[in-house]
């Protein structure tokens, strides 16, 4: 029977969508019983974990929108894309086996980029585009993971779930020591955050840096360990654009 303090626990989920209030046991069955509800796998892993805005979250991964897609019938109808300034979007229209149709939209900042930089962020946007409205459609209100790097103050939890007893465990994000406080307001067009430095290599070297924790290991292996309000961001970007320049030889 499910006590007093475990019903608040779980209200505060449910109303202020905090998973770090429940216990580890209590996470696993909230996520299997999330998976349950809409008839998806959880050993494809369908969710991983965010921490936003001080609470602990669940994102939808790739796993998620197609499985979603496939048991909704949705397709794409129409993709239409425009630049407006320095950001390429596209939006994509859909529709589930129901008729239902719905619309959404993925954008991306394209300002600097050229060759295959620029190519892999135009495929984003359109990705991005395709996962949002297949989430909206089905009535899925949060984030897909190609939103998330994008998101100020997002620390993703890249850890596969564990199997014990032959069920998907939920994991709890471990605390990245390159992680920093939030930095003081700076001009939008700056870097301020190790976020923001890991997109920044990202869309220039793709072929190096194929993800965050690449831009982590680079930042360590050159003495980078840990980030503050007084890490000198261009000696950064720098050492990085060296290291993206010796391993394109």
């Amino acid at each position: 029977m499910i006590q007093g303090n475990e019903l608040t626990q779980i209200e505060t989920v449910l109303v202020a969508g905090d998973l770090a209030k429940l216990s580890a046991d209590q996470r696993l069955t909230y996520y299997q019983r999330l998976c349950e509800s809409l008839g998806l796998n959880p050993l494809t892993q369908p969710f991983q974990y965010l921490q936003l805005s001080g609470k602990l979250v669940l994102y939808a991964t790739k796993s998620c929108t197609e499985q979603l897609r496939q048991l909704h019938g949705v397709s794409i109808t129409g993709i239409t894309s425009a630049q407006v300034g320095d950001v390429y979007i596209v939006t994509a229209t859909a529709m589930d086996k129901n008729g239902r149709t719905d619309c959404a939209t993925g954008a991306v900042a394209i300002a600097g980029l050229k060759s295959d930089a620029l190519a892999n962020a135009l495929m984003k946007s359109e990705t991005k585009a395709k996962r949002r409205v297949t989430l909206s459609l089905c009535g899925l209100g949060m984030l897909d993971e190609s939103e998330v790097e994008t998101i100020p103050g997002a620390v993703r939890a890249p850890v596969a779930l564990p199997i014990t007893n032959g069920h998907a465990v939920a994991p709890v994000p471990t605390p990245d020591p390159l992680l920093a406080a939030a930095p003081d307001p700076q001009p939008a067009d700056e870097i301020t955050d190790l976020q923001g430095l890991c997109n920044w290599a990202i869309d220039l070297w793709p072929d190096v840096f194929t993800s965050d924790d690449a831009v982590k290991a680079a930042l360590r292996s050159n003495g980078t360990k840990t980030w503050s309000k007084s890490t000198d961001v261009a000696a950064l970007k720098r050492m990085l654009e060296h290291v993206a320049k010796l391993r394109s030889l």
